[in-house]
């Protein structure tokens, strides 16, 4: 009965189970996001490279990649992902980097979209989410490298929310 599924987790092997999960919450018209893997490789990762799944990469606070982030053609999104805080632990504290962590802002972002938009489809959610995005990370010349392989640009909530409706 979710509308949109965080998954910040995964490896580089295919997996038909997986695969057949993911399937299944798509069957329901749930967004699945996921992280795109923290290998710094251009490769798949799962369940982020499954047909359907919003794939996040991560950027760092100047909205460069960052340098453990996995990228492709596959990735749809960027968001923040290096040195954030986040609980720890023993009750504390701590910064950390991971495409783990800028999966949860899309999921986030998808579930504010979702509540402005009710009536959209995890699929419309989806595209809202990359047409709103900020495409100028391109232009950043630390992007240099990876020119089209972090997906549609940065997420933009406040765009994702204030854009007129599709």
């Amino acid at each position: 009965g979710c509308d949109v599924i965080n998954a910040s987790w995964g490896n580089t092997r295919f997996d038909a189970m997986g695969q057949d999960a993911v399937r299944y919450a798509q069957e329901r018209n749930c967004l699945i996001v996921s992280a795109a893997g923290n290998s710094g490789l251009n490769e798949k990762y799962y369940p982020a490279s499954y047909p359907g799944v919003v794939n996040v990469a991560a950027s760092g606070p100047t909205d460069i990649k960052w340098s453990g982030s996995t990228f492709s053609h596959r990735v749809d999104l960027i968001a923040p992902g290096e040195n954030v805080r986040s609980t720890w632990p023993f009750n504390g504290y701590n910064y950390s980097s991971g495409t783990s962590f800028a999966a949860p802002l899309v999921s986030a972002a998808a579930a504010l979209v979702k509540s402005q938009f009710p009536a959209y489809s995890a699929e419309q959610l989806a595209e809202r989410l990359r047409v709103t995005a900020d495409t100028g990370i391109y232009q950043l010349s630390g992007n240099s490298a990876w020119y089209h392989l972090m997906g549609a640009g940065r997420l933009n909530v406040a765009r994702a929310l204030s854009a007129p409706e599709m």
